[in-house]
């Protein structure tokens, strides 16, 4: 499920927006860092920025794409995504989520 799109931004970062049922936020920025992750994640809130998140650039079998983390005290939980860092015929980048895989139990 498409939870989100983004283009990139000068900064060799990506700007966009997340929406889902409980959360909509705009002017969402992957900002591009030197340690740890990849990317740092923020959105402006009410005239605040918040960091919401980290990203962590990976390459699989469809190509590069990132791993990305969003959390903050508002969510019930982390959500885990990826975005393909291949723009569709429009040109947008879509932020996937993906759904936790039940733990087997023993």
């Amino acid at each position: 499920m498409i939870i989100g799109t983004f283009t990139k931004n000068t900064e060799g970062g990506y700007v966009g927006s997340i929406n889902t049922a409980g959360l909509n936020l705009n002017g969402v920025v992957f900002e591009k860092q030197e340690k740890g992750a990849a990317f740092a994640i923020s959105a402006e809130v009410g005239g605040q920025c918040f960091e919401i998140g980290a990203a962590w650039a990976k390459t699989g079998e469809w190509g590069d794409y990132l791993s990305v983390k969003l959390d903050s005290p508002v969510f019930g939980e982390p959500i885990n995504a990826t975005m393909k860092l291949a723009a569709n015929d429009s040109g947008l980048l879509g932020l996937r989520w993906n759904r936790p895989k039940d733990k087997e139990e023993d």
